[in-house]
C-alpha cells in the first residue's frame, strides 16, 4: 500500500503497519473485536464506536483484495 492510502489508514485503525498479512489483519482483527465489544465494555458508546471503526477497516482491508 501507498502511504496516506485508505489500505495504509485503515491499517493503522488496526494498529498495524505495512507489511502485513492476511492472518496478521485477522489475528488483530480478532483481538481488538475482543477488547472494544460493547458486551466486554458494559455499553460504553466510546468502546461501541471504536468498533465501528475496527469493522470498517477489516472490511475494507479483506474486501479490497489487497491482502
Amino acid at each position: 500500500p501507498q502511504p496516506g492510502s485508505l489500505d495504509v489508514e485503515a491499517l493503522a485503525v488496526l494498529n498495524l503497519s505495512p507489511p502485513v498479512t492476511k492472518s496478521t489483519i485477522k489475528n488483530q482483527y480478532k483481538m481488538l473485536v475482543k477488547r472494544y465489544h460493547p458486551d466486554t465494555n458494559g455499553g460504553d458508546k466510546k468502546a461501541e464506536e471504536k468498533l465501528k471503526l475496527i469493522n470498517r477497516a477489516y472490511s475494507a482491508l479483506i474486501a479490497n483484495g489487497t491482502f
